[in-house]
């Protein structure tokens, strides 16, 4: 019981007294009803309330502006049967809003049905080709698509220097996601004493660490839920019988006392997946991103089998951890590297019947299954990963509406991370499949509701922002937020790319949103290496060529959002800065620009953020987070973050071109225009580097008409061809010298 209910039972003690009306007729039993004190919003929600006025401290820390307290009448209150509501003046404005609105939509509505719009959205894509013949196609919410598609600004020039800085961490790291293709041409080891080959199941077992090791390793899985947050969709009680019933233990080295893995037993039917499961928490825990060639030649072989005779939950189980991994190594920002993995995870979930109601179809088989709890845990994270290849690979999602026969599952109310999971998931599912319907979305309702969730779900956003108390959130509240912010970024884009909106509103919403993603990203990342320090130190040295857990979790849950972040922000300023028609932005800049408020997501409508000022202090936050070596020195051992660093700078080379070109045609223009109102100054006009003096206030009205034309004539000149000077340079990689430095 909370605070709030707590104070209404101890009000309300006289609950059941009688009360006589003072004749002699029989008595009169009346009860006393109990007031309700606390705000909506947390009774609503279910959390503490401690019933201040104008606003209570739950409201408060989320910086809502005031709280919404039931009005009542005292008798009706204290003898009616039931407490009766008096509507506050917002309560009866709200009323009288919404029989506006309904008679609005009578008037405007035909037949009871909204006008349908065609969705253009559907006609958005990109296909990526290559010269190998290898095509993948991505949609709308895709981050390439939008970067491809708006692709004015010499971001695709340049970003084929990235690949330099690229190529470079290859050879320096060995990362190649072609190692699955070259299982095929690897010989298998050979026997030091008969020179036999190794089957696969003995080939495996030597690539694998001792029985005491693993052992120990799982019950390091199941117990640090601050790294693996996906470990309650596995039953650890029937892992670990799984082990003991599989993994054949020879007799123990003379060195270490522990006993290496001679054999691994299949289960009934050859069933070889509750070891897959197995081998997939090792990959997680302790092979990370080197996996030896055996361990993946036998995760590729389960993968790859094909007939009934592999439907097991242990196998979609498996399927769902080498997502999981790849997800976490392989620096994919749009997930195409593992978007096969997930629909076939998807398809043979559904094929199973995790989609329907698991406690009635899977009853009484939990010796076989697992916990049924565990089991819809596992159907809760497939769900997400289809939400993960949908929205971030452009495509729609595999698990319709129609697939799924058990709607009561999205409607869990509790506290819990798996109650916030289907929130998340019962409110942005229809809005990706309405990004793939006939008719148009309504993609600014879809923000609203985001940033709605984002302030009643999640502790407020200021907390990674200003106060940088990241320990306030849990990995999943991260992973939630994150998502929800690429979403907003997607959608913005979107907005602007496609429905062709410009307004004042939407351009400051899309620089908030950038510009909170980014500190939430870097204070995550951050925050992550310092755990790092603290708990594995020897990951963190010159010597280690991995991620420590912490930061390579970190990496997982930022990486798509910080390469949206990116791209939106640079997209962003490169179109305000070559737009013209907003007259003099460098010269004479607007006196009434802010800083962004990172409190909140909310833009007002009277705002005007500071481009510049935004710009600086983008810089100057992604410059500082560089400037600590060993966070550097560790986050190149990321191919993730390496070619987000690449990407920061080509948008940065690419905008301080833009700057520098702007501000020589507004200087030049305006020395030009003050020279025509004061010929007989011949001095005046100013050398290539001299400043502009401020000797005569200019008036943007008596000159933008001819202003944003002349300027923009002589940037454009200027710009095109110090970007073609820029890309004929062989050494553009010097560019990337002062972070890819492996000191």
């Amino acid at each position: 019981m909370e605070l709030g209910d707590n104070k209404d039972a101890i009000d309300s003690y006289e609950d059941e007294r009688d009360i006589l009306d003072g004749s002699d007729g029989p008595k009169v039993k009346k009860t006393r009803r109990k007031l309700i004190k606390s705000c909506a919003f947390c009774r609503k929600r279910k959390l503490r309330c401690d019933q201040k006025k104008p606003i209570c401290s739950t409201c408060s820390q989320r910086r809502f502006s005031t709280c919404i307290y039931p009005s009542y009448d005292a008798s009706e209150q204290i003898f009616g049967p039931e407490p009766v509501q008096i509507p506050s003046a917002e309560d009866d404005l709200r009323r009288r809003i919404a029989e506006l609105e309904t008679k609005l939509r009578e008037a405007q509505l035909s037949d009871n049905e909204v006008e349908k719009v065609p969705n253009p959205l559907r006609d958005l894509f990109w296909l990526q080709t290559k010269d190998n013949g290898r095509r993948i196609i991505f949609g709308p919410t895709a981050m390439r698509t939008f970067v491809m598609k708006s692709n004015k600004w010499g971001f695709l020039e340049l970003w084929r220097k990235v690949k330099i800085a690229r190529d470079q961490l290859k050879r320096k790291t060995g990362h190649t996601m072609l190692k699955e293709n070259c299982l095929v041409e690897v010989p298998f080891t050979e026997r030091t004493t008969s020179h036999l080959p190794l089957n696969l199941v003995q080939e495996t077992c030597a690539a694998l660490p001792s029985y005491e090791t693993i052992l120990r390793l799982l019950t390091v899985f199941f117990e640090e839920k601050n790294l693996f947050e996906i470990n309650e969709m596995l039953d650890q009680k029937k892992v670990i019988d799984d082990f003991r019933a599989a993994f054949v233990a020879g007799p123990p080295l003379p060195l270490t006392s522990e006993r290496p893995i001679v054999n691994i037993l299949p289960f009934a039917k050859k069933n070889y997946y509750p070891v897959g499961v197995i081998i997939g928490i090792l990959s997680l825990v302790y092979y990370r991103v080197k996996i030896p060639t055996e361990i993946e030649r036998f995760l590729v072989f389960l993968t790859g089998l094909s007939t009934a005779k592999v439907m097991y939950v242990e196998r979609i189980q498996m399927l769902f951890l080498r997502y999981y991994y790849r997800a976490s190594v392989s620096g994919c920002p749009d997930s195409s590297h593992y978007m096969i993995l997930v629909n076939s995870l998807v398809q043979e979930a559904v094929q199973m019947g995790l989609n329907r109601p698991i406690r009635t179809v899977f009853k009484d088989q939990e010796t076989h299954v697992g916990r049924l709890d565990i089991l819809e845990n596992l159907w809760c994270w497939i769900l997400i990963a289809d939400f993960d290849v949908a929205f971030h690979g452009g495509q729609s999602l595999q698990v319709t509406p129609e697939l799924i026969h058990n709607d009561n599952f999205f409607n869990d109310d509790s506290r819990t991370s798996y109650g916030l999971l289907k929130r998340f998931l019962k409110m942005v599912r229809p809005m990706v499949h309405s990004v793939y319907g006939k008719y148009k979305p309504d993609l600014e309702a879809h923000e609203e509701k985001i940033i709605d969730f984002i302030e009643t779900e999640l502790p407020p956003i200021w907390f990674l922002t200003e106060a940088k108390r990241v320990d306030a959130f849990s990995i999943v509240e991260e992973r939630v937020l994150c998502h929800l912010l690429s979403m907003l970024l997607s959608f913005n884009g979107l907005r602007f790319l496609v429905y062709g909106e410009v307004s004042a509103r939407l351009k400051n919403g899309g620089l908030l949103t950038s510009m909170i993603s980014f500190i939430v990203c870097i204070n995550l990342l951050h925050y992550a290496h310092e755990q790092d320090m603290k708990s594995c130190p020897p990951l963190t040295q010159n010597d280690s060529k991995e991620l420590g857990p912490h930061l390579t979790r970190a990496v997982t849950t930022t990486a798509k959002l910080l390469a949206r972040a990116i791209s939106m922000f640079y997209g962003i300023a490169y179109y305000k800065l070559t737009l013209f028609e907003s007259g003099l932005m460098i010269a004479n800049p607007h006196i009434n620009e802010q800083i962004c408020d990172f409190k909140t997501l909310r833009v007002q409508s009277d705002m005007h953020l500071s481009l510049m000022g935004s710009f600086e202090l983008f810089r100057n936050m992604f410059d500082g987070l560089l400037s600590d070596r060993l966070f550097r020195m560790n986050a190149l051992r990321s191919y993730s973050l390496t070619i987000f660093f690449t990407m920061e700078r080509v948008g940065r080379v690419i905008i301080d071109k833009v700057l520098e070109y702007r501000t020589s045609a507004e200087n030049a223009w305006i020395a030009q225009f003050q020279k025509d109102l004061t010929p007989e100054d011949p001095g005046f006009i100013l050398s290539a580097d001299e400043p502009m003096p401020p000797a005569l206030p200019i008036n943007e009205d008596e000159i933008k008409p001819d202003m944003a034309g002349l300027i923009s004539e002589d940037f454009w000149a200027s710009y095109n061809l110090g970007l073609e000077e820029l890309m004929s340079k062989a050494d553009t990689d010097k560019m990337f010298s002062d972070f890819m430095l492996w000191d």
